[in-house]
């Protein structure tokens, strides 16, 4: 019992093997790259949004990031990979952000002459439709009216029969009650409720936008007193016009939005969630944004859609100010934008 007691304690981690270990971690410790506090910022915001390695290459060359590598071992610090994850809410978790709900960048004003280079034409073939409108545009550095219309240019998308009465207003520069009194003058607003009567979204109708804009050259007012965004005002003008020479369609469905996501409320699983129209099966495909007025009352999928539901796009199209293709010229000529 005494040889016990007198035997010499050795404590784990205090011989020479232990403090060469520690050397080790300090000397690694040392030697790892560091980054300022605004590029792990932007590696933690943008690397969750990457799907392929050149999306990580191109990543990595803006941010100044020596390779493909190095950029997942800082992602990988800052907890930015996530395999696992299923939904672009999901991804953006962790970093605090989501773009989506970013309304701030609902006010800012791309360049129009800015060029796309074949990389972010890529990025956008790949993406659009599978992320989020908004959240490319953070990736992309551009607004999301820059990215809405790029993507109809290169057949992305079609024109949209409705748009989303919360982003319209700031793209134009209004508050919503100001965008509200646009009704005065023709603006053709639809709010919609959900399958409970509560209110989730308001749309506006293209057609009846295109013509209030043209309405005593408003647009030109809005860029010049309001700081509108001219990106948006062409894409719409520009689709009307395209529309009315057979250069154009209309999305499949009128619940699709210029992102591809689902303007349906009454849908409830389907809202706000990517969609290109092409799902009949949908739980009030059928219906229009008319059907979801607040006293419509409708409540149940056995509604479907009455005389007060038909979808007038197609007709007002054909019905907007005379001499379309005139205004459409003249706003090129102000804005001098490239049609290219």
């Amino acid at each position: 019992m005494s040889q016990l007691l007198q035997r010499p304690v050795v404590l784990r981690g205090a011989g020479p093997k232990s403090t060469d270990n520690n050397k080790r971690k300090q000397s690694k410790k040392a030697t790892r790259a560091q980054y300022r506090p605004a590029k792990k910022a932007a590696v933690a915001l943008k690397y969750p949004l990457c799907r392929t390695p050149e999306d990580r290459d191109r990543l990595a060359r803006e941010l100044g990031i020596e390779s493909r590598q190095k950029i997942y071992n800082l992602a990988s610090r800052l907890e930015a990979t996530r395999p696992h994850a299923n939904s672009q809410q999901e991804l953006t978790s962790d970093v605090g952000y989501d773009p989506t709900k970013d309304t701030t960048r609902l006010f800012l004003r791309d360049d129009p002459d800015r060029p796309w280079s074949e990389d972010d034409d890529r990025y956008l073939r790949e993406h659009f439709g599978r992320t989020f409108i908004e959240a490319i545009a953070v990736f992309l550095n551009r607004s999301e009216t820059a990215v809405a219309y790029r993507a109809r240019k290169l057949g992305l998308r079609n024109v949209p029969k409705y748009y989303d009465a919360g982003k319209v207003a700031p793209w134009l520069g209004l508050s919503l009650q100001d965008f509200f009194l646009l009704e005065k003058v023709g603006l053709e607003i639809f709010p919609c409720t959900d399958r409970h009567g509560r209110l989730r979204i308001t749309l506006v109708s293209t057609t009846s936008l295109a013509r209030v804009l043209l309405y005593k050259r408003l647009w030109k007012w809005l860029v010049d007193r309001r700081d509108a965004d001219l990106i948006f005002i062409r894409d719409v003008l520009e689709s009307i016009a395209e529309l009315q020479k057979g250069k154009a369609i209309w999305e499949p469905n009128p619940w699709v939005s210029h992102g591809h996501t689902c303007l349906n409320p009454f849908s409830e699983a389907c809202f706000g969630w990517f969609y290109d129209g092409n799902d009949d099966k949908m739980a009030g495909a059928d219906l229009d944004p008319r059907d979801l007025h607040p006293q419509a009352n409708v409540t149940s999928d056995d509604w479907r859609r009455g005389e007060h539901g038909r979808d007038r796009s197609e007709e007002e199209v054909r019905e907007l100010v005379p001499e379309f293709e005139s205004h459409r010229r003249e706003l090129e000529e102000e804005i001098s934008i490239s049609p290219s």
